[in-house]
């Protein structure tokens, strides 16, 4: 069973893996994927960061519309 690739989400499929404790899920995405440290969503301005330690940080960016 090869899972992630092919068109498949790897990440997505890697992250349930993890969720759910199925080994295999994690094994049949790409052996190279790693969680990235940090992802940045532009549009909402949204900001998730993790560590190795399993800190995580989710922030929110915007500038304050102050009238004169």
């Amino acid at each position: 069973m090869c899972l992630g690739k092919d068109g498949g989400n790897g990440p997505l499929i890697y992250r349930y893996g993890k969720a759910v404790g199925s080994e295999e899920m994690m094994q049949q995405v790409s052996p190279a994927y790693e969680i990235p440290s940090y992802t940045w969503y532009p549009e909402t301005e949204f900001l998730y960061m993790s560590n190795k330690n399993g800190f995580f940080v989710a922030t929110k960016g915007g500038i304050e519309q102050r009238k004169p």
